[in-house]
């Protein structure tokens, strides 16, 4: 981001502009690569635990929206583009890397591969759905046109990553894949970076110029992580869940994918839209995953430690 900004300040409008092409390899590169390890397979195994993937999808597609919507029509009113941009990260699907996250914790990884799964498939109808209720007086882009772009961005690389991973495995075998298919998630990430540097050389100057915005976004992404964390983590023990259930859940509900994200805000409403979700989605949403998975390992280590001794 620091690099984006500086280079983006000194860089001539014109020749900035002509750097959206660099959007387009980013895409590509965070979401195919994601979605080579997408399970959909498990949608069938949401059957056996209805009341624990029902209460993460209210949590994903029911209370994330209202309590972001809420927040961008208090503070982002006045820049609804950006504002756009910050509730595509309420209303994304969880990610993949959410797996890893919830085996840290001692989560349910069967449960957090199904919620993931489903995810997926309902943000295609929830997304456009949710930025109509909260900005359709301030941008008015036509639902089906969402729709379309949307299903663009997921289901064109599932489907690829589906056939991948079906090529490795055949190629390989199936051990060999499970010992590969971390990596693909790191990829998708460099691909993350790549994409957030050229969006700060492209916004870089108008950032500095208006950087009040910046902090504003920051602002409400923080009030926005706090409080789906919050509930993310005691709403669970309200139903009277087990450990392993309340974690995969709280991490499903905390951990958005801010490369779908990303994508979704800058095919349906431009770059400075995807520069809220970097800012939002990344800069704000990491740390607060790293500090709940660094503090629930470190309780596990000394529950651990107490057990044995």
């Amino acid at each position: 981001m620091i690099a984006g900004l500086t280079i983006g300040y000194f860089t001539p409008h014109s020749i900035a502009m002509r750097l959206k092409f660099t959007i387009i390899i980013g895409l590509f590169w965070m979401l195919y690569p994601m979605m080579i390890d997408l399970r959909m397979g498990k949608l069938v195994e949401m059957i056996k635990l209805p009341k624990e993937v029902g209460l993460s999808l209210g949590l994903n597609f029911i209370v994330s929206p209202l309590i972001i919507g809420v927040l961008v029509s208090i503070f982002l009113a006045h820049d609804p583009i950006i504002g756009a941009g910050l509730i595509l990260v309420g209303v994304s699907p969880c990610s993949a890397m959410n797996t890893a996250a919830t085996a840290f914790v001692g989560g349910n990884i069967e449960l957090t591969l199904v919620i993931i799964a489903v995810s997926y498939l309902l943000t295609i109808v929830a997304a456009p759905f949710w930025v109509t209720v909260f900005m359709h007086k301030s941008i008015p882009v036509p639902f089906p046109f969402m729709m379309r772009q949307i299903a663009l961005v997921i289901l064109i690389p599932m489907f690829a990553g589906w056939l991948t991973r079906l090529l490795i495995e055949k190629k390989l075998g199936t051990q060999r894949y499970i010992q590969i298919a971390p990596s693909f998630e790191g990829f998708s990430f460099l691909g993350v970076l790549f994409m957030i540097f050229f969006l700060f050389v492209i916004n870089g100057r108008n950032i500095i110029m208006h950087w009040h915005i910046l902090v504003i976004v920051m602002g409400a992404s923080l009030g926005f992580f706090s409080a789906i964390m919050f509930i993310g983590i005691f709403i669970p023990k309200l139903f009277n869940l087990d450990y392993g259930n309340s974690s995969s859940i709280t991490v499903t509900s905390v951990a958005k994918n801010e490369s779908i994200a990303m994508a979704l805000a800058f095919m349906i409403f431009g770059p400075q839209a995807a520069l809220g979700v970097a800012i939002g989605g990344v800069l704000i949403q990491v740390p607060f995953m790293v500090i709940y998975i660094q503090s629930i390992s470190k309780i596990l280590r000394k529950r651990e430690f107490y057990k044995a001794h």
